[in-house]
């Protein structure tokens, strides 16, 4: 494979700067007049295999170095999906320590602010957008787990039913063993 310029090493690390090809291309020295060039300059780079394998090894190595995974990104995800406010709060509404906190309820909190006003001092806390947690939660797990298609789904429905008519005829021939009827 092509060992890559000095330009196109600069494109690679400015492309994972923040996931903006045109951007990156301008910051690397391509097409500096016109923004529209960089961006179709920055495409010509992506395809080129010697710069999207590139890209796909650093970003492993910096995934890596971080500690990011699928797995952790998903918790984390599911962390402010599913808070309960209430784990944050004292029973008289007051916020409770934070090291009496755990880290689960902690993640879904974006921000705690102290406020001083004529009521005296109180707090304010704004917690993470738990739809959108669950929004991309959601989509995480489709990836994961895709849904099967309603023509597969009704493929299967005879199957089913089949299955369905042996657990019956079972249960049956239970209730009456149960019941000390013989078989016919």
């Amino acid at each position: 494979m092509k060992k890559l310029n000095a330009r196109q090493r600069r494109f690679v690390a400015e492309y994972l700067m923040d996931l903006n090809p045109g951007a990156a291309a301008l910051r690397a020295g391509y097409s500096r007049r016109n923004p529209r060039d960089a961006r179709i300059v920055a495409w010509q780079l992506l395809q080129r295999p010697e710069i999207a394998t590139a890209v796909a090894e650093r970003e492993g190595q910096l995934l890596e170095e971080l500690g990011v995974n699928a797995v952790r990104v998903m918790m984390q995800t599911a962390r402010i999906a599913f808070l309960n406010p209430r784990d944050l709060l004292n029973s008289d509404g007051t916020l409770r320590p934070l090291e009496e906190i755990d880290d689960d309820a902690l993640a879904g909190v974006a921000s705690i602010e102290t406020v001083e006003g004529q009521a005296g001092r109180r707090q304010k806390l704004r917690l993470r957008d738990t739809i959108r947690a669950l929004a991309l939660l959601t989509r995480q797990l489709e990836l994961m787990y895709p849904r099967t298609s309603p023509a597969d789904e009704l493929a299967s429905l005879p199957d089913d039913f089949e299955r369905f008519r042996q657990e019956e005829e079972e249960l049956a021939e239970f209730r009456r063993q149960a019941a000390g009827i013989k078989p016919a």
